[in-house]
């Protein structure tokens, strides 16, 4: 029997009159997409009504499989939109027939020479270098907690091996002494104004790419993802879920003696706490290093991230985490796509800020 496969696509307005009207276009639901990230996508300073945002095929009206897209008008490259992925899923079923490529394919059509994407699966990487597109790997570093479970004797042996061994080359009360005699300031924003764009773009140079000072305040304002405490009651039809049970963004603007030295983006999950963009003075990154670590004093979690190298060498040397990790984050970008390799991506690239 001869399947019936249809590739749709979905602009902005469509999303809105379904969001905010109950407008439904035929296959779009809450399976396809979730409310919480598109909301956040239509909200995209960048967005126009008229731009394609999701991408899906259906096989006898059932959907098998969707991407998304949202557009970023760049600071650097001067004045260029790109359109970055922000999801790609096949339904197990439908696994192997080329669907992902599919949709992926209508949404570079579209934005051909502008399409990227970071952070993939494997399987996704793969759909992006089918479609000519060229792949490498930013390095990523990661502190945590080493989980040793079993309660044999010999798991016991290592927990307090491990406990007495961290205790020892331990530097968390120095960290603690320091923090309480360092003089740095915090503010929590959730937008930029003109002195902390301004800051930004001067200590920026080392950056593949510049996000423009609206991206920025759209993603404090609008996160893909919502903090749901009792997210074991939400119910979810969409792959790509936007309740956690903790999650929260902080715009943190460091000063010294009333001069601003630096501006983090921290992300806080239940587990995790990952630095997403950071910008600072190098005349004051101890200062800065140490208003992040603080937070790690503050609020303990398993997980440390950041795509920082210097702020993760820093906080590694209080001993706060067991084990010091580095794992590859995918970055797909087009064949004619030529920048300078020595500069840096963001953590924060992307949809990655979530």
């Amino acid at each position: 029997m001869t399947e019936r496969v249809e590739l749709r696509l979905y602009t902005a307005a469509q999303l809105k009159d379904w969001l905010l009207l109950g407008h439904i276009a035929e296959g779009l639901s809450d399976e396809l997409i979730d409310r919480t990230r598109a909301y956040a996508l239509v909200n995209n300073p960048f967005v126009s009504d008229e731009m394609v945002l999701v991408s899906a095929l259906f096989v006898d009206g059932e959907l098998a499989a969707y991407t998304y897209v949202f557009p970023d008008r760049m600071e650097r490259p001067f004045g260029r939109t790109l359109y970055f992925a922000t999801a790609l899923h096949v339904k197990p079923k439908y696994e192997g027939r080329g669907y992902a490529y599919c949709v992926v394919a209508a949404i570079c059509e579209l934005y051909g020479d502008d399409y990227l994407d970071l952070d993939a699966a494997e399987a996704t990487v793969e759909v992006m270098r089918y479609q000519g597109m060229k792949v490498r790997y930013l390095p990523q570093y990661v502190l945590r907690q080493k989980a040793i479970s079993g309660n044999s004797i010999k798991a016991r042996i290592a927990r307090v091996w491990e406990y007495l061994c961290r205790n020892q080359r331990s530097k968390e009360a120095l960290l603690r002494k320091q923090l309480a005699q360092s003089d740095y300031e915090l503010q929590y924003v959730n937008y930029l104004d003109d002195a902390t764009y301004a800051f930004i773009k001067e200590h920026a140079c080392g950056d593949l790419l510049l996000r423009r000072r609206e991206t920025f305040d759209w993603i404090l304002q609008h996160p893909l993802m919502q903090e749901s405490p009792l997210r074991t009651r939400v119910r979810s039809r969409c792959w790509f879920a936007s309740a956690m049970t903790v999650f929260r963004l902080y715009g943190v603007v460091v000063r010294k003696h009333g001069t601003m030295v630096g501006f983090v983006i921290l992300r806080a999950s239940q587990h995790e706490w990952a630095v997403k963009y950071i910008y600072y003075d190098p005349a004051a990154a101890r200062d800065v290093f140490l208003a992040v670590t603080e937070h790690l004093v503050a609020q303990p979690k398993a997980v440390f991230t950041t795509a920082n190298r210097l702020l993760h060498v820093f906080v590694a040397q209080y001993g706060l985490f067991a084990c010091d990790e580095v794992y590859q984050k995918s970055f797909a970008y087009p064949s004619n796509f030529n920048h300078d390799e020595t500069l840096e991506v963001q953590a924060g690239e992307g949809d990655n800020v979530t």
